[in-house]
């Protein structure tokens, strides 16, 4: 290899580096909403529901040029009953930049309980799980039942890829001094556990949902009189209890026609 093909490569490797090692989450740019703002987004939310196409795409192209301005608003109508409003928000929410919006905006997703949208809302906490950890871990204290048991485990792996990336990044500067070229492909594998991490944290959610309700079940349906009360069989080796939840990519039928069916 000549000197100048050594120093593209070089140049190219370096390059990589730092836009890997770049920040993930760019500063806030959400402000608080007024009032009259607030009222104008409510407004708005409300024609999502509209029997009109037209109505609730130009609502629904409205909400989105506000930005996250409307966020924090659009946020709180999750759940939503309807499936197809509940669509239109989860798309205006898309991946915001303030970490803070992030954060309930996932919380919301994964509340829905929803499997599509739990996976969503955990992808989004591990876009950025140093960022997202604190603020995540603070949430899940403050709730309650279902909320706390699909939090719970959430909240966990999040710490455990927070001391991962601490532990990374204490070691990185001295592995870019010494071989930036193999720097690069430890941050891309780093980058990579993230969504392994997430897929763990996803999973452990779904199963804590499912021990939830089934525990939930058991303490509020008092036994026929002379029925015996059954307990859940326990895992045994090898064995892998199954999941009451549908799996990522089920989604339930809309009860208003999908949007790409119906004419203005």
């Amino acid at each position: 290899m000549n000197s100048s093909t050594g120093n593209t490569n070089m140049a190219k490797v370096l390059l990589k580096v730092l836009l890997l090692l770049a920040p993930t989450t760019p500063p806030p740019t959400s402000a608080p909403v007024d009032r009259p703002a607030r009222l104008e987004i409510e407004a708005l939310i409300a024609k999502l529901s509209s029997r009109s196409f037209a109505e609730r795409q130009a609502a629904q192209e409205k909400l989105k040029s506000l930005g996250e301005s409307a966020t924090a608003v659009v946020i709180q109508h999750l759940p939503n009953p309807d499936d197809d409003v509940a669509r239109r928000l989860v798309d205006l929410i898309g991946k915001p930049h303030d970490i803070a919006l992030r954060v309930d905006a996932a919380a919301r997703l994964i509340e829905t309980t929803d499997p599509d949208w739990m996976e969503r809302g955990v992808q989004l906490l591990f876009e950025d799980p140093t960022a997202a950890c604190g603020l995540f871990t603070e949430k899940s204290a403050r709730v309650e039942g279902r909320a706390r048991a699909l939090f719970g485990p959430i909240a966990e792996q999040l710490q455990r890829s927070k001391s991962r990336h601490e532990l990374f990044q204490a070691k990185l500067e001295k592995w870019r001094k010494q071989d930036p070229e193999n720097a690069a492909r430890m941050v891309v594998m780093e980058r990579e556990s993230d969504l392994y991490d997430a897929d763990a944290a996803y999973w452990s959610a779904i199963e804590a949902l499912d021990d939830w309700e089934n525990g939930h079940n058991q303490t509020t349906s008092a036994p026929m009189q002379g029925d015996a009360t059954k307990e859940r069989p326990k895992d045994g080796p090898g064995q892998t209890r199954p999941s009451t939840r549908q799996p990522p990519g089920h989604r339930p039928a809309s009860s208003r026609p999908a949007d790409s069916q119906e004419g203005p």
